[in-house]
């Protein structure tokens, strides 16, 4: 059986998305940051009373 292919069937080499890991990873940090802020300010709240 032959297989009749118009494109090049060669190994497909993924390329490094580093924008997106970038973009995603200071979206983490902040949303860490943001939610530890309110954690302590949560737990300053309670002790506080």
């Amino acid at each position: 059986m032959t297989v009749n292919n118009r494109f090049n069937c060669s190994p497909i080499e993924s390329k490094p998305n580093m924008g997106g890991y970038i973009t995603g990873k200071k979206t983490l940090n902040s949303t860490y940051m943001e939610a530890n802020q309110e954690m302590l300010f949560f737990i300053d709240e309670t002790f506080m009373k």
